[in-house]
């Protein structure tokens, strides 16, 4: 135990703000090193959670969250009361905290009309089950082979650039320099000289 005060004296401080994150909602508050604290400072700015200790055993079912990398792949990570302080004191400005209201093993057998269905304190607490992105779809091109917008300006001289209307094949690309070389000429590799 004299090491554990040992550690907690030499701690830095906290961030100047955090970032709670309940649902959808997100809010900046001032950190705590006390959890008891901080479970109250989760209950001053959501007063969705003031429902749920109202009957005195709600305060253990608010536990706090936070998402790690490890190994190249998220993971969310529960705070525990003991770890709350080191946890705190080592987080980044903005560092978001998610709160998470842990089902009441009596809830499943009856529902009392005082606390909040759980249905309106639904949210992910791993930031890994948030879908992927969306992407825009890639144009098909057309039967000719060549994309819909067959017209496209040159990034270095803001010319446009369209089909060649020369008697080169199509299928050929052309070559910036226009050289007329064959193939193999142009076919150069490090090896040979």
């Amino acid at each position: 135990m004299a090491s554990d005060n040992r550690n907690c004296s030499t701690l830095p401080p906290p961030p100047e703000i955090i970032t709670y994150r309940l649902g959808d909602k997100l809010i900046y508050v001032k950190p705590v090193t006390d959890y008891g604290q901080a479970i109250d400072l989760a209950i001053q700015e959501f007063p969705i959670l003031r429902a749920y200790t109202e009957n005195g055993d709600g305060r253990d079912r608010i536990a706090f969250y936070t998402v790690t990398e490890g190994r190249g792949t998220k993971h969310s990570v529960c705070i525990s009361k003991s770890a709350w302080e080191p946890c705190v004191s080592r987080m980044l400005r903005g560092d978001v905290v998610n709160i998470v209201v842990t089902p009441s093993s009596s809830s499943s057998s009856s529902t009392s009309s005082s606390s909040p269905s759980s249905s309106s304190v639904s949210f992910k607490a791993n930031e890994t089950d948030f879908p992927p992105p969306s992407y825009l779809e890639v144009p098909l091109p057309d039967q000719s082979g060549r994309s819909p917008t067959s017209h496209r300006r040159s990034r270095s001289t803001g010319t446009v650039v369209g089909p060649s209307s020369s008697s080169s094949s199509a299928g050929r690309p052309r070559s910036p320099s226009g050289s007329t070389k064959s193939t193999e000429s142009r076919r150069r590799s490090w090896f040979r000289k």
